[in-house]
């Protein structure tokens, strides 16, 4: 008896052994690796010296965008400063930029003409100064921009590297009070430049910028009392549209950059 409850023993012991051996296949194999390496994804070393890297570098942009920034910002304040006592007399003698009165919704006018501007000639840096001086109080609130292209010359251009220079230096009060800039009879070639620039260079305030091809079509917005036209403007406009041409209420002979050119 004792023999055969010995050989029944062995029996469950062999029956035990073959439950708990379990031989793994190619494909289980596989498959633990594979999951092996999807948990590991962002363990590894590399991934994490790629990420460091990663944040490192936008740190250092953080860095060097606040040290342009903190730099733009003294630098207008210079302008400022010096804008407090310097004599620019020959800057408002050309009557190239001036402030006139104000719109149909109370916001101050700005004006320039582009052919009393000798660019090529005048000192850029002062008149940027003169820019910042008269235009501080002004960008506070919302303002609108005139700009006359009336029988301007290569001469008179400012150089688009001077705009980009000036368009960096101010703040974000210039662009979002800039409510309109109306250009008045621009050529082709002008308005091909300017599209590439508010492209590319001031998208901010592309949709504010307005086409004319008349002086009339100012003044559904601004009455003709409200600003000072230089009379080789109004002659040049008389000799383009005639006397007979009317403001459209809707303004549909004007055209908006985005527009066709």
């Amino acid at each position: 008896d004792e023999k055969e409850d010995e050989k029944e023993d062995e029996k469950e012991d062999e029956k035990e052994d073959e439950k708990e051996v379990h031989i793994v296949t190619p494909d289980e194999s596989n498959e633990g690796e594979e999951q092996l390496l999807i948990n590991e994804v962002g363990v590894h070393p590399f991934s994490q010296m790629a990420a460091d890297h990663d944040q490192q570098r936008k740190e250092r942009i953080g860095r060097v965008r606040h040290s342009e920034g903190e730099a733009l910002t003294k630098r207008y304040q210079e302008y400022l400063k010096r804008g407090r006592t310097e004599n620019f007399t020959d800057i408002i003698n050309l009557q190239a930029f001036y402030k006139a009165g104000e719109d149909v919704h109370g916001r101050q006018i700005v004006v320039f003409v582009g052919q009393q501007l000798p660019a090529t000639k005048v000192d850029m840096d002062k008149a940027m100064c003169y820019f910042v001086h008269v235009m501080d109080d002004v960008a506070k609130k919302p303002y609108v921009i005139v700009y006359f292209h009336t029988e301007a010359v290569s001469e008179n251009l400012i150089d688009s590297t001077f705009l980009k220079d000036l368009y960096t230096l101010v703040d974000e009060r210039y662009k979002k009070n800039l409510m309109n800039l109306f250009i008045v009879h621009p050529n082709w070639w002008f308005k091909m430049s300017a599209w590439w620039f508010l492209t590319f260079t001031a998208p901010e305030i592309k949709d504010n910028v307005v086409f004319l091809t008349g002086v009339q079509y100012l003044f559904d917005t601004i009455s003709p009392d409200r600003i000072e036209i230089p009379k080789f403007v109004l002659d040049y406009d008389q000799q383009l549209n005639g006397q007979s041409y009317y403001t459209p209420r809707n303004r549909a002979e004007a055209t908006t950059v985005s527009g066709d050119l």
